[in-house]
């Protein structure tokens, strides 16, 4: 008799009556022997070992608005299929677990065969959670129902803000001193509760590490909200720095460490004079270096040095420097003017003629200076409100002030305009530039470096040859100058012996010239 045959002749008989029968007949077979408990012949379901793994899920302590997952395995030991299984969370806490991952629903498992899921706890208040997850399935065999129940416990407690900054440290690497390095960090509120009023603060070489924006200083930021913190690495010598920049609120804290290398700070600015040379470095010292018969190196002495020395003071304010003939002029961050070196003629402009190897400041103590020039022994720098003004060595007109009288202090050039753009000086003649681009020159005039077609000296300033209000750029050299327009081609006029002029001769030329090829 087949197994097909015995069940379908038991078909015949109605519900309890036709599964008592059939457990009796498959505990009468050596196969199913010890497999089918008797008194489930006589109960309203059948129940097969469908077993969880592991036996119950503990999720433990979870902040309201957090959630926590655990897995776990189903495990058909019984010895049929169990087919369309299907699940359910029941109980007083159903409402703080689901099902988020279930690799078991609707499949049939084999005798033996296992499948996974995954339940989500999830809170919303501080409470405990009980519940219980049950699968179901159907024999195969027709012979009833197949449960398994796992049990589920949690408690949700109060929510919590986490603030968590991005990246979690950072290290800014060497750095010249002088320069900076910038970095944007992003503090985030990853916790289950807003994160209210939150204080930035920092301990350590703050000085190094400035915040040059913030918006998380004094916000709240509700959960999975953000803010922005940028700061800057400044380093000012050759040392390592460190700092931690903390957000906190009442009850929380986020700390990140920051660390950074300075190294020996590099030139920023190099400039030529006579016999000697000087650089503003990235961390606004000065040095020079060279001849310093008349104290042009301004360290204090008289003696020549052939590697950079520190200007007097040590200062770290220095802008722009301008060595020339034997003396040398700068100009500070704060826009003071101040020279040293050679002042027979009064080139260092503080209104004595004592030569001084450490930095003076320039008659008037002005703090509106924007840039300096320095020639052979005179000086011209030019004001913040377009104004240029000249000191020192005035025997050829060099000054611009309608004299040729030597100047101990700052006078105004000639014609007290407001609209020159840049100023250079040299031997003995200046050249400057206005605003509208057009170019004038001053002082010697020998070989007819002033532009103007003559060989004229001139006190004060008389345009380039040409009117053309289309010049860029001046530098003047020994006897000559040279100056670009805005259409990049470059021009020069006076001496021109060795072809300084670059125009294919080497014959002298009182008015501009194209530079060939350029």
């Amino acid at each position: 008799m087949s197994h097909y045959s015995l069940f379908g002749r038991y078909g015949q008989t109605a519900g309890r009556e036709r599964r008592a029968a059939a457990a009796a007949v498959l505990a009468g077979f050596g196969a199913f022997a010890g497999l089918v408990p008797a008194q489930t012949a006589q109960a309203s379901e059948w129940y097969w070992p469908l077993v969880f793994h592991p036996a119950s899920e503990i999720y433990g302590s979870t902040p309201a608005g957090q959630a926590r997952e655990l897995r776990f395995t189903l495990v058909n030991s019984g010895p049929t299929f169990a087919s369309m299984l299907t699940f359910t969370i029941t109980g007083s806490g159903a409402s703080g677990f689901t099902l988020s991952r279930n690799r078991c629903e609707a499949v049939s498992l084999p005798p033996g065969g296992s499948c996974s899921g995954a339940v989500r706890f999830l809170p919303d208040q501080a409470a405990q959670y009980r519940a219980a997850l049950t699968a179901r399935g159907r024999s195969l065999i027709g012979l009833g129902k197949i449960t398994a129940t796992l049990p589920l416990s949690g408690t949700g407690t109060e929510p919590v803000s986490r603030l968590v900054f991005n990246p979690a440290t950072y290290d800014y690497g060497e750095v010249p001193a002088g320069e900076n390095a910038t970095e944007m960090f992003t503090l985030s509120n990853d916790g289950t509760a807003a994160a209210d009023a939150i204080t930035i603060t920092t301990t350590g070489d703050t000085a190094a590490f400035p915040t040059t924006a913030d918006t998380c200083n004094g916000q709240d930021l509700a959960r999975g909200q953000h803010c922005t913190l940028t700061v800057e690495f400044q380093p000012v010598a050759a040392t390592g720095y460190a700092v931690q920049v903390d957000a906190a609120t009442t009850a929380y804290h986020a700390a990140l460490p920051l660390t950074g290398t300075g190294t020996a700070a590099q030139a920023q600015s190099v400039l030529a004079g006579g016999n000697h040379n000087c650089a503003v470095k990235t961390d606004r010292t000065l040095w020079c270096w060279g001849n310093n018969f008349s104290g042009q190196l301004g360290n204090g002495t008289t003696t020549n040095s052939s590697v950079p020395v520190q200007v007097s003071g040590h200062a770290t304010d220095w802008a722009t420097v301008s060595p020339g003939g034997d003396g040398t002029c700068a100009v500070k961050t704060d826009h003071t003017v101040w020279c040293w070196g050679l002042n027979y003629a009064g080139q260092l402009g503080n209104g004595t003629t004592t030569n001084s190897s450490v930095p003076v400041q320039v008659s008037g103590h002005a703090t509106d200076w924007a840039t300096v020039t320095s020639g052979q022994d005179y000086t011209c720098a030019e004001k913040t409100d377009g104004t240029v003004w000249c000191w020192g060595v005035n025997g050829s007109g060099q000054l611009g002030d309608g004299t040729t009288t030597d100047r101990p202090v700052p006078v105004q050039v000639s014609g007290h305009a407001t609209d020159w753009a840049t100023v250079t000086a040299s031997w003995a003649h200046t050249c400057a530039e206005k605003t509208n681009h057009t170019l004038w020159c001053w002082g010697d005039n020998g070989f007819g470096q002033l532009g103007d077609g003559t060989k004229t000296n001139r006190p004060v300033p008389v345009q380039v040859s040409g009117h053309t209000t289309d010049w860029a750029t001046v530098s003047d050299g020994l006897g000559h100058t040279c100056a670009e327009k805005t259409d990049r081609t470059v021009w020069c006029w006076g001496w021109n012996i060795d072809g300084q002029l670059g125009d294919g001769t080497t014959t002298d030329s009182l008015v501009p010239v194209r530079v060939s090829g350029m």
